[in-house]
C-alpha cells in the first residue's frame, strides 16, 4: 500500500494529548465502522497491543499513578478480523485512503497472516 514502506522507518510522532490521541482513535473506529456498512467486507475490529494495554489499564491512553501519569501508548494499534485473507488486500488499502482524506499525514497498515 501507499504507506507500506514507510513501517520499518516509523519516526517519533512528536508531542500528543490524550484528546487527540481519543479524537483520532474515534476517526479509526468511523472509517472502520463506515467500511464495514458501505462494502460489507469488515467482519470485525477491536484495539491490540498497547492500545488494548492502555485501555484495560486506564480506560483510555493514559492514567495517574502514585508517582505520576502513565502514558502507555502513542499510536494506536487495531486488528480486523475479514471473512477472507484476500479482503484485506482491498481493505487496507480503503483504510489508509479513509484516514489520509481525513487529514491524517500517514497510517501504517500490515497483515498479520502470511501469503
Amino acid at each position: 500500500y501507499d504507506s507500506e514502506e514507510t513501517w520499518e522507518i516509523m519516526e517519533s510522532p512528536g508531542e500528543i494529548s490524550d484528546e487527540l490521541y481519543h479524537e483520532a482513535f474515534n476517526e479509526v473506529a468511523d472509517v472502520l465502522d463506515t467500511l464495514s456498512v458501505q462494502h460489507g467486507t469488515l467482519s470485525e475490529w477491536w484495539p491490540c497491543r498497547g492500545t488494548l494495554i492502555a485501555l484495560m489499564r486506564h480506560g483510555a491512553r493514559s492514567g495517574e499513578l502514585v508517582n505520576g501519569v502513565d502514558v502507555v501508548e502513542r499510536d494506536i494499534d487495531l486488528m480486523v478480523g475479514l471473512v477472507t485473507e484476500d479482503q484485506w488486500h482491498f481493505l487496507g488499502r480503503a483504510i489508509e485512503l479513509e484516514l489520509l482524506q481525513k487529514g491524517w499525514d500517514r497510517c501504517w497498515t500490515k497483515q498479520s497472516a502470511s501469503e
